[in-house]
Order: C-alpha cells, then sequence, then structure tokens
C-alpha cells in the first residue's frame, strides 16, 4: 500500500514540522520515552504486574496485549506500508517493518489502558504516557499521522475486548484455568514460524513468548506465586530479581546476534528469558517469602520444599 501524500494525515511534512519544533536536542528524551510502547518492555512490564500485584492483574494485562500486537501485526501485513521519505525528514531512528500502524501506540494503549480497568492507574496518567510516545515516534521520523490514528484505534479496541474477556471469562475462571489460556495465547506465537527471519528479533520475540508460555503452565501447577503486600523496598527487590534475569538472558541474546550467533540458540537464549519471568522468579520470590501461596494457606505440603 502506498501512502497518498497530498492528504493531511500521509503527509510527511507534518512529521519534519514537529522535528522542527522540537529541535534536535529532544532526540535523547524522545528515544527514552518510546520505549513505553516497546513490544520488549511492555512485555516485562506485563511480568512485573505479576511479581508485584499477582496473576489477575498480569493475565488481564497480557489479554490486552496480545490482543492488540494481534490486531495491530494483521494490519501491518495486509497493508505493508513503508516509513515515511521526505527530503528534510530527520530518520532518528531506523523503522524495519511496515509503518502503518504504530506499533508503539497501539500496544501502549493496549497495555497502559488495561492497568486503567485494572484499577492500578489513573486515566490521566495512561493518557499522558500514551501521548508522549505518540509525539516520540512522529518526532524520531518513523510514523505518518495516520499510523498514530489506526494505533489509538486499534490499541481501544483491544482494551475494549480485553475488558470484556476479562470480565466474562478470565473472572469465571481457576488460576490453573487462567494460566492455561494465557498460555495457549503465547504458543499461538508459533504461527510466527514462517516469518521469523524476515524480520529482527523475530527468532528472540518467539523464544520469548514460548518461554513464558511454558513457564506459565508449570507455575500455576507448582508454584502457585501469590504475591503479598510490602513496602516499596520488598516491591523493587521483586522487580530486580525478575528484571535482573531477564536483562541477563537477553544481553547474552544480544551479544550472540552481534558476533552472528545461530537463530536456535538466540531464540533458545529468549526462551531462558520467558521462562524465568513466568516461573524461575515467581519460584525465587516464594522462597524469600514474598508468597501466600495456597498450599502456606491450607498447610499442604510443598512439594519443592520436600525435594
Amino acid at each position: 500500500m502506498s501512502p497518498n501524500h497530498d492528504r493531511w494525515y500521509w503527509d510527511p511534512e507534518q512529521i519534519v514540522r514537529i522535528q522542527e519544533l522540537f529541535g534536535s536536542s529532544f532526540e535523547f528524551p524522545f528515544r527514552l520515552v518510546t520505549y513505553l510502547g516497546d513490544s520488549g518492555l511492555i512485555l516485562i512490564m506485563v511480568a512485573g504486574t505479576f511479581w508485584v500485584l499477582g496473576r489477575h492483574i498480569c493475565y488481564s494485562a497480557l489479554l490486552a496485549v496480545m490482543i492488540g500486537a494481534a490486531l495491530g501485526s494483521a494490519v501491518k501485513v495486509l497493508t505493508d506500508v513503508p516509513r515515511p521519505e521526505h527530503a528534510d525528514l530527520v530518520a532518528y531512528e531506523a523503522g524495519t517493518s511496515p509503518s502503518f500502524p504504530s506499533g508503539h501506540t497501539f500496544l501502549a494503549i493496549s497495555f497502559w489502558g488495561a492497568l486503567v480497568f485494572l484499577g492500578v492507574i489513573r486515566t490521566l496518567v495512561a493518557v499522558v504516557i500514551v501521548a508522549l510516545v505518540m509525539i516520540s515516534r512522529l518526532f524520531l521520523g518513523v510514523h505518518y499521522l495516520a499510523d498514530m490514528i489506526v494505533g489509538v484505534a486499534l490499541g481501544l479496541a483491544a482494551v475494549t475486548l480485553a475488558y470484556a474477556g476479562v470480565r466474562l471469562v478470565l473472572d469465571r475462571l481457576t488460576d490453573e484455568q487462567k494460566a492455561m489460556l494465557m498460555a495457549a495465547g503465547l504458543f499461538g506465537s508459533l504461527i510466527m514460524l514462517p516469518v521469523t527471519g524476515d524480520f529482527p528479533l523475530g527468532w528472540e520475540i518467539l523464544g520469548g513468548l514460548l518461554g513464558a508460555g511454558v513457564g506459565t503452565l508449570i507455575e500455576a501447577r507448582s508454584v502457585n506465586y501469590r504475591p503479598e503486600q510490602t513496602d516499596v523496598a520488598g516491591q523493587l527487590t521483586r522487580l530486580a530479581i525478575g528484571a535482573g534475569g531477564i536483562l541477563l538472558f537477553v544481553t547474552l541474546g544480544s551479544l550472540l546476534r552481534e558476533v552472528g550467533g545461530g537463530a536456535m540458540l538466540r531464540a533458545t537464549l529468549f526462551f531462558g528469558a520467558g521462562l524465568w519471568a513466568m516461573l524461575a522468579t515467581p519460584y525465587i520470590l516464594d522462597r524469600l517469602g514474598h508468597s501466600n501461596s495456597e498450599r502456606r494457606v491450607s498447610g499442604e505440603p510443598d512439594p519443592a520444599a520436600q525435594s
């Protein structure tokens, strides 16, 4: 699909004006802000809601993100719009996937919007975050205004569908049934296999999602992590353990990519990152006394403690 530059929402001069308005000194701040809609960071933040707030918040947010990713990815593949080009446009970031719609926008709305309907953050906070992400994507020169508009629509659709899914489905399931449903969605990433070589980080994303799916299933059956209320120091400890492990796997995978390491080995490292997020971290936190699992409440023997 070729954008019609005569339409204001496809006009690259709109992007040039935004870049001129802020100036090059805003490049670094906008590079930081744009990560609030980055798929990798959002998945880590979803896992973080599990470590700190519990599985209901995590699974609900994950449902919204998966719906948003499915809708947005389908539109990207069907339209295949090239990234913006203009003689005066500065490409502060290299766009490798189709431009339309903005993935950062629909993922940001999916995640932060889910936290709004779950009562974790206020609507104004989510609106400010999403607005900053959208401006950053325009400033970095990787999206048209049309990409933003449709990204917003898809993100809101994802949040609406996720809200309905939580109320009609998730709220009626047991913890183990919820885990099976979430794992099934993560395993659905197998449909990416035919195209994993066609975009950067394809195998890494695939491995991470599969690892998270396996971890989700095992954790629900053997750990049943239920975070206890704690102070800020306790919450930071949980985040440090979880994010620290993920960072180690991701760093190793990234280094392997730099030296031309095999795709399957990179996928395996990211599989470990997903497993760490959804299984190893809850297990470690449970051992450290951060969990109030059903076994501990009922006095039922914990197999992990007996082994």
